[in-house]
């Protein structure tokens, strides 16, 4: 439904930009807001089917406004869940961890740049989705690099 409709699309970005700004305003002063978030944002990957790409496009957002602190955790802590557990059976969580994380790094490639050791170790997974999306990854990053004359 999000990406569809041009009027969904619009009320898509004014819901992304007030929770942006709620975040900015309010989550330095309430300092265990961001790990809620974070946290919030991955079972959200777990259990909601369709919401890798919104999610991924509300973590880019934040990522170009705040900087790249909660890409940073969420990937992270991304990680930490996928090797603690077993990731080798192709579940929605699996899948849409994928997606997000390709997403992700199209809309905000230095932050999965900057983090690309944490996610090297997807290709130690049995999941051919992380594997198959870390490819895709590297090929954002690589891009990244490539066009970015900043880079160190």
């Amino acid at each position: 439904m999000l990406e569809h409709n041009s009027k969904a699309v619009e009320l898509k970005d004014v819901i992304f930009e007030v929770l942006q700004t709620c975040m900015s305003e309010y989550g330095d002063k309430i300092k265990y807001m961001q790990s809620r978030h974070n946290q919030k944002i991955i079972d959200l990957l777990y259990n909601q089917e369709n919401l890798a790409t919104p999610l991924a496009e509300f973590v880019g957002l934040v990522v170009e406004r705040d900087g790249p602190t909660i890409a940073n955790d969420i990937i992270r802590d991304l990680t930490k869940q996928i090797f603690n557990t077993d990731s080798s059976h192709e579940t929605i969580g699996i899948k849409n961890i994928a997606k997000f994380l390709q997403k992700l790094s199209k809309r905000a490639p230095k932050a999965v740049y900057y983090n690309i050791n944490n996610l090297l170790g997807f290709f130690d997974c049995e999941a051919y989705l992380l594997r198959q999306s870390l490819i895709k990854i590297l090929t954002y990053t690589i891009i990244y690099v490539l066009r970015d004359v900043d880079m160190p």
